[in-house]
């Protein structure tokens, strides 16, 4: 949460074309965390539990640096070491206690490029938050207003009212149409053990072009699915064939959704930076099919067949006092 042990942001690296000032970079930076109430989030332990406040639009808000560094993309590893140390400090800054959750870096390099490095903390921004916000300071740093309004896109702390609202209401029934199985921590030797994101192991494998291609077009054409489904059928077939021992009790997978399903016509999400990720679980029948491609049709209807991909169920379970 704070400190180099507790890191969890997402950050970019941007070109700046066009020979922008300094200034108008800093002040397109202060307009983004004046619109966007959450690049201003603060946390706090209460008698009562978490508590997420907003700080008041300042420059003390957030973090902006201007650095000159002697960075020239033709040369070796060696001078790449002076952004990359400006990178770490900027994201050794965030602090969701006392602030900043979003820092910005300006350096103007030896070759005299203007790279701008944007880091936030990922309890306030998400995937879509990114998007929003580059799209807003392009719009900043080209004409110098922005001209879209995000007036009528919800703000964040109105959306994880409303949330609350429609579980307490059951506006929406977050019943699923499986039941969740529990996790066989003792299968996996996780019994009494730590089980953190730094407890991870990973294996990477890449894909090739043509096999890229075909699982975001062809197969889904085909099949009418999405990409999830012939991957999360892939995972499954692939632990069956793995742990034959395990072919009576299928795991249940958890799915990241982002979350900004619409559920209201009255309100949008829309331009609202914030953490609106879900996890959805997904469970087949342990003794279903066998054959791959029935178990992608079987995973594509039972994800349809699941309420706003998850948002209601996720909300019901973890997002109550208990």
């Amino acid at each position: 949460v704070a400190g180099s042990g507790f890191r969890f942001s997402q950050s970019i690296l941007l070109q700046v074309t066009g020979g922008a000032e300094v200034a108008d970079i800093e002040a397109a930076i202060d307009v983004l965390t004046s619109r966007h109430a959450m690049l201003r989030a603060r946390f706090r332990m209460t008698g009562d539990g978490w508590a997420q406040v907003i700080a008041p639009a300042s420059t003390s808000a957030y973090r902006f640096e201007h650095k000159y560094i002697d960075y020239d993309a033709g040369l070796g590893q060696g001078k790449q070491r002076e952004l990359l140390d400006v990178m770490e400090q900027a994201q050794a800054s965030l602090n969701v206690f006392t602030g900043p959750v979003f820092a910005a870096e300006h350096v103007r390099t030896r070759d005299n490029r203007q790279l701008l490095y944007l880091v936030a903390h990922h309890l306030v921004v998400d995937l879509a938050s990114w998007r929003i916000l580059l799209h807003d300071l392009d719009e900043l740093l080209r004409e110098g207003t922005l001209a879209s309004s995000a007036a009528e896109s919800m703000p964040f702390t109105y959306w994880t009212d409303y949330q609350s609202y429609e579980n307490s209401q059951r506006l929406v029934e977050p019943a699923l149409p499986f039941d969740v199985r529990p996790a066989d921590l003792e299968f996996w030797g996780l019994q009494g053990r730590s089980n953190c994101y730094g407890d991870t192991q990973q294996m990477v494998f890449v894909l090739g072009t043509d096999i890229a291609h075909a699982l975001q077009t062809t197969c889904n054409q085909v099949f009418r699915t999405e990409s999830a489904d012939i991957f999360l059928a892939a995972l499954l077939h692939s632990f069956r064939q793995t742990f034959p021992e395990r072919a009576g009790m299928m795991p249940t997978v958890w799915k990241q959704e982002h979350g900004r399903d619409a559920s209201n016509q009255n309100f949008n999400i829309e331009q609202t930076v914030g953490w609106f990720t879900t996890l959805c679980p997904l469970s087949v029948g342990s003794d279903s099919v066998s054959d791959v491609i029935e178990l992608i049709k079987q995973l594509k209807d039972t994800r349809r067949a699941i309420p706003r991909s998850g948002t209601p169920f996720f909300t019901s379970k973890f997002s109550t006092e208990s």
